[in-house]
């Protein structure tokens, strides 16, 4: 899961958490339960979330710069990527694959980006 961040200067930042099936995320439910039957145009739903219950206990992560996954696939983007994944339902990802079949290009290199562990959490 990939959360973009904009500043006010229009720098991006992702924040990933990694995802592993099991079961159903509370924190996500307020998402799944709003999003629609069938794909179709952004839509404002009108329930609160809040990002950082998506967030794993553990507050170590990876940092490096990359770039998005989705076209422009734009670089210099800032990635913090917590190491231990948080678990979604089958259900949960069942929902989501049926609005996203394809949601990501192919996974990249590291290529020359350096890529540093932060235990600090």
């Amino acid at each position: 899961m990939h959360l973009v961040h904009t500043s006010a200067d229009g720098q991006l930042a992702v924040v990933g958490v990694m995802l592993n099936e099991g079961q159903a995320n509370a924190a996500l439910a307020p998402v799944f339960d709003n999003m629609p039957a069938v794909a179709g145009p952004e839509q404002p739903v009108a329930v609160s979330v809040h990002p950082e219950a998506f967030f794993p206990a553990a507050r170590t992560t990876y940092r490096c710069m990359g770039s998005l996954t989705t076209p422009p696939c734009t670089e210099g983007i800032h990635w913090n990527l917590f190491t231990e994944p948080v678990e979604v339902s089958a259900a949960q990802i069942a929902a989501f694959r049926a609005l996203f079949p394809n949601n990501a290009r192919p996974p990249q290199g590291v290529n020359e980006r350096e890529v540093v562990e932060d235990t600090t959490g």
